[in-house]
Parts: structure tokens; C-alpha cells; sequence
């Protein structure tokens, strides 16, 4: 017999949508990389870098969210500050370590997700929408250093 999920287990619809939105510019500005003369496509790691420190710290934001949920969630508020401060960093440096740098912040940012939904400070549905968002992204930034390297 299938299952069904309650209404506080399923990923709300919109937050599929815009999540998936979210990944059309790390996709469009990754392309250019590739796709453009050595000027412009300088623009676009620049682009991609800025638009991944964006993303990173908002994501942050939302572990700031689930941390300030209750007592005992010190830990994840201040796990919560780190994807800023991995943006700001990765915006400082030369193009490839500072892509680097927030490929594996989105990667880490899942250990924090997970330990948000186990103890149930995030939404039971949180890592089905983190993980694949997360993994494209860190992926996108991965193929925008390949990029670079390729010139």
C-alpha cells in the first residue's frame, strides 16, 4: 500500500518552483563562461560568483530561521553566520579558488540542513528540496571552473 504524505511532509509546490527558478541564472551565467570571448566571459564568473555568494548566504539566512526555533540550537545559528562569511571570502579571491570556495560551501551547507531536519527545527521536507538545488549548484560552479581553466 503507497503511502501518503501529510500536508507538512510534502515539499510545497512553490517552493519546488522557485528553487528551481534559482538555478536558471547559476545555469545561464555557467553557459557564458564557456560561451563567451575572454572579456565578457570574465563578466559571467563574476556574475556567477556574486550570484553564488548571494544564494549561499540566503541559505544561511534560513538556518538562522530554523536556529532561532528554540532553546538548544545555538550550534545551528551559528553554523548559520558561516555561508556569508564563505561568500565574502570567495568573492576576495582569484576566480577559481573563490568558486571553489562556495562549490564546496553549498556542498557543506547540506550538513547543516540535516541536522536542522533531525532535530526537527526544518520542515520534514527540506532535504528533498536542499539536496538536489544544492548538488546542481555546487555542480554549476564546478563546470564555471572548467570553464575558466579551459581559456
Amino acid at each position: 500500500m503507497a503511502s501518503t504524505r501529510t500536508a507538512s511532509q510534502a515539499t510545497p509546490p512553490a517552493a519546488v518552483w522557485l528553487g528551481g527558478l534559482g538555478l536558471l541564472p547559476f545555469a545561464a551565467l555557467t553557459a557564458g563562461t564557456w560561451i563567451a570571448d575572454a572579456p565578457l566571459a570574465a563578466s559571467f564568473v563574476h556574475a556567477v560568483a556574486a550570484y553564488g555568494a548571494v544564494i549561499l548566504s540566503f541559505v544561511g539566512g534560513a538556518h538562522w530561521g530554523f536556529g532561532s526555533k528554540g532553546p538548544g540550537s545555538a550550534g545551528l545559528l551559528a553554523a548559520s553566520v558561516v555561508p556569508s562569511l564563505l561568500g565574502w571570502v570567495a568573492l576576495l579571491l582569484p576566480p577559481v579558488p573563490g568558486l571553489l570556495l562556495l562549490a564546496a560551501g553549498f556542498a557543506a551547507v547540506l550538513l547543516v540542513d540535516r541536522q536542522a531536519v533531525s532535530a526537527a527545527l526544518a520542515p520534514p521536507w527540506w532535504m528533498r528540496l536542499r539536496l538536489p538545488l544544492s548538488l546542481t549548484v555546487a555542480t554549476l560552479l564546478l563546470v564555471a571552473v572548467a570553464g575558466v581553466l579551459a581559456r
